[in-house]
């Protein structure tokens, strides 16, 4: 672990020693060459930032209580009687049409 962080403290001390060198002897050249992506990214990271596509805003799944489940099937018992009937009454009525009504004719299969 601490040999990683030496590496890790070295690389970034030297890129600075990089940055300081070019801004001191070259004027700003690795820096002008370096700017449009440095933009970009920070205007792609910007906008991932603060408009996150739905799908990273999940929301965490909640586990229903015990005493929640209970309810729900309590719901369910005192649903499922009504339910058992064959023949439900609904508001409206079906109206028999004229459109192939002859008796004496066989069914018309295809």
């Amino acid at each position: 672990m601490k040999n990683q962080s030496f590496v890790t403290w070295t690389v970034i001390i030297l890129a600075a020693l990089g940055l300081l060198n070019d801004v001191v002897f070259d004027n700003f050249k690795l820096l002008k060459f370096l700017l449009i992506p440095a933009l970009v990214f920070i205007v792609v990271f910007l906008l991932f930032r603060f408009n996150q596509p739905r799908r990273f805003n999940k929301q965490p799944k909640v586990i229903p209580s015990r005493k929640t489940m209970d309810k729900v099937a309590g719901n369910k018992k005192n649903t499922s009687s009504p339910s058992s009937k064959k023949n439900k009454q609904y508001p409206f009525q079906v109206i028999d049409g004229k459109k192939g009504k002859d008796d004496d004719q066989m069914p018309k299969y295809h």
